[in-house]
């Protein structure tokens, strides 16, 4: 408890840090004030805990082994019926998941073959048209990130 009282100088010091606890082992005293350390509160402006309703979130492609996912500590505020309905095995591959507003909405797989790069998304229910529009241009940009010099193609698969 007292290592860091060490040093020659150090006796008075523990020997009055002891006396400062009420003996038989009470409450600690009350630690001393900071001093005029500014309060972060004053100097950044709060934000609030969660977007306004109205707001969308966009459409994300999460890899197999994403934290949302794996270690979060509720992921039931974004995993969906849809997604408890494919019946993943929870000792198997961990499926890549597909976020629409924040939700998950369909599994994607990916491939190449002879310089040609496919995204296959495959819906767990249909997608509206936006929907769609927005997957394709997420999609787009993760192909360009995993197969840059090869053309690429994103298909819809009906939802199961």
């Amino acid at each position: 408890m007292f290592g860091c009282l060490v040093g020659p100088g150090d006796r008075t010091r523990r020997a009055a840090l002891v006396r400062s606890y009420p003996a038989g082992g009470g409450a600690r005293p009350a630690p001393a004030p900071l001093g005029d350390v500014p309060r972060l509160e004053r100097r950044r402006t709060v934000r609030p805990l969660r977007p306004d309703p109205q707001v969308s979130a966009p459409a994300r492609y999460l890899y197999d082994f994403d934290n949302l996912l794996l270690s979060h500590h509720d992921s039931s505020i974004v995993v969906t019926d849809g997604l408890r309905q494919e019946n993943f095995d929870p000792h198997g591959p961990v499926p890549r998941l597909m976020l629409l507003d924040g939700f998950t909405a369909a599994t994607w797989t990916f491939a190449t073959a002879q310089g040609a790069a496919t995204l296959t998304v495959h819906p767990f229910a249909p997608l509206s048209t936006s929907d769609r529009e927005a997957l394709t241009v997420e999609g787009g940009g993760l192909l360009d990130l995993l197969a840059p010099k090869a053309s690429h193609e994103i298909r819809f698969t009906a939802p199961a």
